[in-house]
């Protein structure tokens, strides 16, 4: 082999070496292209997933917020209506008490201004037992009408059997003496009836 033919071979083998080193390069520059490549669109879809998780938790985080709003009033108004019930259940114990004072006071009678009179000792008595009496013997629908003397204590027309003493008492005392029934309640049954009458409806009874 000449001399000229053997280095045109060794510039050929090292053309051919360069232009392997070439594509080697080349097939390993596309694949981490491709890798870039990759990642990138793994980032991208990261980025889009967060940006939709951080969407999908911002409207949790709104209707939470909502929730937390809608709790707060529901709350509220149990609790105005908690209030409202206990200052309506101390406005009628108080009326109870007011009626039991007052039958208790009725009990009495006279004995305030003749503390010497023979019944004296007996109306005291009946006095603290009726201030001994529970609320609840206050507590009573009272009903009047139809008709002038119809009045009804639980649904039940008085006078009853227990007042009868040589006639029967005044529905409006027994109101007054036995259940405690100041004036004022008994006037609004009154005024009840007198509009109702005014309005020709007799046949339907006032309650208080």
């Amino acid at each position: 082999m000449s001399l000229l033919h053997r280095s045109c071979t060794e510039q050929i083998r090292a053309l051919e070496a360069k232009l392997r080193e070439a594509q080697r390069r080349e097939v390993d520059h596309t694949l981490a292209a491709a890798a870039l490549r990759s990642e990138r669109d793994r980032a991208e879809s990261e980025r889009w997933d967060a940006a939709g998780e951080a969407e999908l938790l911002k409207e949790k985080l709104s209707d939470a917020f909502d929730r937390e709003a809608d709790l707060e009033r529901q709350v509220r108004d149990l609790q105005y209506r908690v209030l409202d019930l206990e200052q309506d259940a101390d406005d009628h114990q108080q009326v109870l008490e007011a009626r039991r004072r007052r039958a208790a006071e009725h009990a009495l009678a006279d004995a305030w201004y003749y503390p010497g009179h023979t019944d004296t000792h007996a109306q005291a008595a009946a006095a603290q037992a009726i201030l001994a009496l529970p609320l609840a013997s206050f507590d009573v629908t009272v009903t009047h009408g139809p008709g002038r003397d119809a009045w009804y204590v639980d649904g039940v027309r008085l006078p009853k059997e227990d007042y009868f003493r040589g006639g029967d008492p005044d529905p409006v005392d027994v109101l007054r003496r036995r259940y405690g029934l100041a004036d004022g309640e008994i006037a609004q049954i009154r005024e009840g009836v007198r509009r109702q009458e005014h309005d020709e409806d007799e046949d339907t009874p006032v309650v208080i």
